[in-house]
């Protein structure tokens, strides 16, 4: 039968259903194309559809797929045989389809805490409480226990008011974690730090797609920005520099978001 190339934007991250025959592909070049990944994964076995995910704004692709094949046995062999290869200049990642429970709230008030946001979020369906918390009071995670109450949620609260301010919701796939980084700056002169002088740091390991400053009540920010690149090699290339890294004479301490991430899910369990 013919190819069926999904045109859905990025609302849709997921499968329909957790189907066997479905693989995640992730770790994309900029330049990777659906033509390119037939190409590549038509040597294990015949493929149903190429499910290539791209912003609902810019029609960039996020750098990862969903590859259908017609049988379990040609996924199999996929998944052993194409991980880590060379698709264009990157090696790609293979795994499991799973569906996506989790969203990532953006540009939220600093009044807002965890237990308030999950009273927001709870109406939707029922939440995994230690997947749903308040990072600095800068942005938030919300993870439900079903992938539809999860879709209502994004559905309804994108471009919301919690507090004082319009949140942006988004999925909150891995590849959101694996593609940012925490920055940490001197108390003293956080009021230097501005979200121009952070780009213009950053920029110089690759595309920076987002920059957040967490600020007070009061909009004094607290010492800690966010910064999101277009992909994961630029969060490794500024975490591992060797040279000293600084912001309007101001020296940052950088660290993956995905450790700060691991370190707040610590703290939670031992306080439960």
């Amino acid at each position: 039968g013919q190819l069926r190339r999904s045109t859905e934007p990025y609302d849709n991250l997921e499968p329909d259903k957790n189907d066997e025959t479905c693989l995640f592909v992730g770790d994309l070049g900029r330049g990777t194309t659906e033509d390119m990944l037939v190409q590549e994964f038509s040597k294990y076995g015949e493929i149903e559809n190429v499910d290539m995910k791209r912003d609902k704004g810019t029609g960039r692709s996020l750098g990862y797929c969903f590859i259908h094949f017609k049988t379990k046995d040609q996924a199999d062999l996929a998944r052993t045989k194409a991980h880590r290869a060379k698709l264009g200049s990157r090696a790609i990642r293979i795994g499991r389809a799973r569906r996506n429970t989790a969203l990532y709230i953006a540009d939220l008030d600093p009044s807002v805490t965890t237990d308030k946001l999950r009273s927001v979020f709870q109406p939707f369906g029922e939440l995994h409480m230690d997947g749903t918390y308040v990072m600095k009071h800068c942005y938030g995670f919300v993870r439900y226990k079903h992938r539809t109450d999860a879709e209502k949620a994004k559905h309804a609260m994108d471009g919301s008011t919690i507090g004082k301010r319009t949140v942006l919701v988004k999925w909150g796939e891995a590849d959101l974690v694996r593609s940012s980084v925490q920055v940490q700056f001197d108390q003293q002169s956080k009021h230097l730090i501005t979200k121009s002088s952070l780009y213009s740091t950053f920029s110089k390991f690759g595309k920076v797609e987002s920059v957040e400053i967490c600020t007070r009540g009061d909009g004094l920010n607290m010492g800690v920005a966010f910064v999101e690149f277009e992909d994961s090699d630029a969060v490794r290339a500024s975490f591992t520099s060797t040279e000293s890294l600084s912001a309007r004479d101001v020296k940052l301490l950088v660290v993956l978001f995905e450790r700060a991430m691991s370190q707040r899910l610590m703290r939670l369990r031992r306080l439960d």
